[in-house]
């Protein structure tokens, strides 16, 4: 298991909007950073996911 979204995800958000993970930025305690390629449009983005240091997060290999 994993804290990060795999390379090749798509990302679905409740607004609609849909971004695929192209790679890993960086990370730190409490963040990730992730380059990722709107599916609408195919711009590029820099999106950071922030967790709480309370939470022990892990991931499945499909991002679940």
């Amino acid at each position: 298991m994993s804290s990060y979204f795999p390379e090749d995800q798509v990302i679905h958000f409740k607004t609609g909007k849909a971004f695929l993970i192209k790679e890993i930025i960086g990370s730190g305690a409490s963040s990730v950073v992730y380059r990722v390629v709107n599916t609408a449009n195919q711009t590029e983005h820099l999106l950071k996911e922030y967790h709480p240091n309370y939470i022990s997060l892990t991931r499945r290999e499909n991002g679940d």
